[in-house]
């Protein structure tokens, strides 16, 4: 007896075409999860991080100081500008004033000029010498090297025009002519507007430098100031100067 053949498909028998589908599910389940397994490997090395802040501690309120005074400046009095073992001088006639010198300086009289063979360059205060009157003068006896004293002039006038600095090109335009102007100053003296002038000045062959304070009080000023070797000048500025801030108008 012949035996039936069994159906073909495409070539192939009905359990032939089985196994190929079960192969065919088995590599498209192998694709498909090939890919999901790829695809969520890139989607978890771009995912971002997951961070977990800590919230900052609210600051706690520091406790409130109590503002302390400023301290005001202790005022500067008039006792602690004068160096200790110096010596007032002071006028006998109204306009009365006192001013303090180291205790080298002396009155300066014709005796005393005599005695001791002095040379020393006159201090002039005013050139117009209207209404001037001479107040004090002083002569420091230290020796100098340079033959010549140091001396000190005190003067007082009406003020001569409105204001110091127009007194200054007013009474002092001759010297400012034949002598060599070196500085020119506001001062500081008390709470008086003040001014100072220093000149190089020369006559009779001697060299010297000339110190000139000037002091606005009302309608008077006063003119003081120092003459002495020129080489020593910008040495002893600064003793000039604190012998110039003692100066004080009081009753006489």
């Amino acid at each position: 007896m012949s035996r039936t053949r069994a159906k073909r498909y495409l070539g192939m028998t009905v359990p032939q075409l089985g196994s190929l589908g079960i192969l065919f599910l088995c590599i498209c389940c192998l694709f498909i999860g090939g890919y999901w397994w790829l695809n969520s490997m890139v989607a978890a090395a771009y995912a971002a991080p997951v961070m977990n802040f800590t919230p900052a501690p609210s600051a706690t309120p520091l406790p409130s100081e109590t503002p302390l005074p400023t301290p005001s400046p202790t005022p500067i009095t008039y006792e602690s500008l004068i160096p200790a073992g110096w010596k007032q001088f002071k006028s006998e006639a109204a306009p009365g004033m006192e001013i303090w010198f180291p205790p080298s300086f002396e009155t300066l009289t014709e005796s005393l000029m005599q005695a001791n063979n002095m040379h020393y360059v006159p201090f002039s205060e005013s050139e117009s010498q209207q209404g001037l009157k001479s107040m004090l003068n002083l002569v420091d006896m230290t020796q100098s090297p340079y033959m010549l004293y140091t001396t000190f002039g005190m003067s007082t006038q009406p003020l001569p025009a409105a204001d110091l600095d127009k007194t200054i090109d007013q009474e002092f335009a001759n010297m400012m002519l034949n002598a060599r102007l070196m500085e020119r100053d506001n001062f500081e003296i008390g709470n008086y507007p003040a001014r100072k002038v220093v000149f190089d000045i020369t006559g009779n062959g001697v060299t010297a430098g000339l110190v000139v304070y000037l002091i606005q009080e009302n309608v008077t000023v006063w003119y003081f100031g120092f003459t002495t070797p020129y080489n020593e000048l910008y040495t002893r500025m600064p003793d000039f100067d604190r012998i110039a801030q003692t100066f004080r108008i009081v009753a006489p």
